[in-house]
């Protein structure tokens, strides 16, 4: 546990555990806006969800991955979701 902090763990990877300094998710931190096709954003909340996590969790995995935080390791990727046969995803 991180006193006076919070922490988020990604359910598909127990490993990657990204520890914040103060205030509670969504509280403590400043707002990020992202601009993202509809369909994309909320394709990526129903993977996220069935994969037991959010896209903000998943987000923060990967931003402090990407900027080399010292123990964080690379997101695990899910498997791809299952799709009706003859439909594409746009």
């Amino acid at each position: 546990m991180n006193p006076g902090g919070w922490s988020t763990t990604l359910a598909s990877d127990a490993s990657t555990v990204i520890t914040h300094p103060v205030g509670m998710p969504g509280r403590g931190t400043p707002h990020a806006g992202i601009r993202m096709d509809p369909a994309l954003w909320e394709e990526f909340d129903q993977v996220a969800r069935a994969n037991g996590t959010s896209r903000a969790a998943v987000l923060r995995a990967f931003v402090a991955w990407y900027v080399s935080r010292p123990d964080v390791a690379a997101p695990e990727r899910p498997e791809p979701p299952k799709r009706e046969r003859g439909k594409r995803s746009s």
